[in-house]
């Protein structure tokens, strides 16, 4: 039986054990995946989200920079600032392919775009380039007409002459300003009726000579008029190809505005899916709070009431049990703690059992029985104190057992030993109340205590104790 209840408390224990550690195991499981949760969520913020917004600010505004370049590669008037917008467009694309190797989801949207734009571009820097040249080439060839006619005009003698001169240099002040083609087709033929007209007068063969170069300079296959015809179709072409490459520019920035507000919107998405977790996930943590909070109160309760109120209890009933008079002590159950209350029981009854024999041995004469002296003193102090307070008479016989040394001498000790004894003995059955007492006081002294007798009762105790000592001897 023993056996039986030490088992099934060590099972009981053990039980409550496995309860703690489970739960246990369980918060620290639970409060792991939630840091996890949040390590994932900072790691796709950092790792995927913020680069790719940090990259799609930078491809926009290099963006915005290649359309403001474009702009400017268009209208380039002279050769040093192609070459400077050039350059700058061939950084801004460094730029754009490096940013492209960094980005996920749009690189192929992007290294598309910018394959097809670096092609439009070199057509586009190849027209402005054709353009220049052409402008250049025309302005030469502007400013040698000019040479040439004020030198003709100073050949001109008659006023028919200088009038024909005059009109085909304004004619060729309108070629310099004129921007329409079917304007110059005009302006050529004006300027070839012109130059027949002065051909057709009576001119020196050296001013003939002069006339016969301005033809050719101004209306001839590379003639002014024509290189102006070909400048203006050039400029048209560099116009157009630099509106259509603005606007394909124009068509990757808003391609790279419609990603953005999609990461951005994928973004917000993700934030609340992940707000929405975190609120579920502080519901759950506070559900598993406030039943970890439960169950470590019943544990506690049950350790306290199966535990340590049983012990505090057994404590108590332990000092009570050591300071006053033998109480059983009580403690429910049949555990180990129930065994020790039993266990420290029989110890206290033990105990008390041998205080009470250590108390009379202390107090009675080993030899003959009776109380001995220091059993008298306390009895004799207690009845004095008594005695004065409630004014009673009390009687005391001092015995004497006289010529003992000599019969001790005489019979030796052993038969001085039953002499006492017998004495005592004697003494001893003459004492008819609980209240009496008759000790040893010492040697061969003895002690009749008699308490509230009178003088004559005292006297017939005396008589009867004379008596008893001449039947002994």
């Amino acid at each position: 039986m023993e056996r039986v209840n030490k088992s099934a408390s060590i099972l009981y224990f053990t039980y409550l054990q496995i309860a703690i550690l489970a739960l246990f195991i369980f918060v620290t499981t639970f409060s792991l995946s939630r840091l996890s949760d949040i390590q994932t969520t900072l790691s796709y913020l950092t790792v995927d989200v913020v680069p790719t917004v940090i990259n799609g600010a930078q491809v926009s505004q290099e963006v915005e920079h290649l359309v403001f370049l474009t702009v400017s590669l268009s209208n380039a008037t002279n050769q040093p600032t192609r070459r400077i917008i050039t350059k700058k467009l061939e950084d801004v694309f460094k730029k754009l392919k490096t940013t492209a190797r960094y980005q996920e989801v749009n690189t192929g949207f992007l290294s598309t775009q910018l394959t097809v734009l670096s092609k439009e571009l070199e057509e586009l820097e190849s027209l402005v380039d054709r353009r220049l040249k052409l402008e250049e080439s025309l302005e030469k060839n502007i400013n040698s007409f000019f040479s040439a006619a004020n030198e003709l005009h100073s050949f001109a003698t008659t006023a028919d002459e200088k009038t024909l001169v005059t009109e085909i240099l304004l004619l060729a002040v309108h070629i310099e300003q004129q921007n329409r083609i079917h304007q110059l087709r005009d302006t050529e033929h004006q300027l070839q009726a012109s130059l027949e007209k002065l051909n057709a007068l009576n001119i020196n063969p050296e001013m003939k000579g002069k006339l016969q170069s301005l033809y050719a300079m101004l209306i001839g296959n590379t003639g002014i008029i024509n290189q102006k015809i070909e400048a203006l179709r050039v400029r048209g072409r560099t116009i157009g190809r630099g509106n259509f490459v603005k606007n394909l520019v124009n068509d990757v920035a808003n391609n790279l505005n419609l990603n953005a507000r999609s990461t951005y919107q994928q973004l917000q998405s993700d934030a609340k899916t992940t707000e929405a977790r975190i609120s579920n996930q502080t519901r759950i943590a506070l559900i598993a709070g406030a039943i970890t909070a439960v169950l470590t109160l019943c544990m506690i309760y049950v350790l306290h009431r199966r535990i340590v109120y049983r012990l505090i209890k057994l404590n108590n009933q332990v000092d009570n049990a050591s300071s006053s008079d033998l109480e059983p002590i009580d403690i429910q159950g049949s555990d180990e703690i129930a065994k020790l209350a039993d266990t420290f029981s029989v110890y206290l009854k033990r105990v008390k059992e041998q205080e009470i024999e250590l108390l009379n041995m202390s107090l009675t004469d080993p030899l003959t029985g009776i109380p001995n002296r220091r059993a008298f003193d306390q009895k004799i102090r207690a009845e004095i104190a008594s005695a004065s307070r409630q004014n009673w008479p009390m009687s005391l016989l001092l015995i004497d057992i006289d010529f003992f040394k000599k019969y001790n001498d005489y019979y030796g000790h052993s038969e001085g030993d039953n002499c006492l004894i017998s004495v005592a003995e004697s003494l001893q059955s003459n004492v008819k109340r609980e209240t009496d007492l008759c000790a040893r006081y010492g040697g061969e002294e003895f002690v009749l205590y008699c308490p509230t007798l009178t003088v004559k009762v005292q006297k017939s105790k005396q008589n009867k104790s004379e008596m008893l000592f001449k039947n002994l001897s």
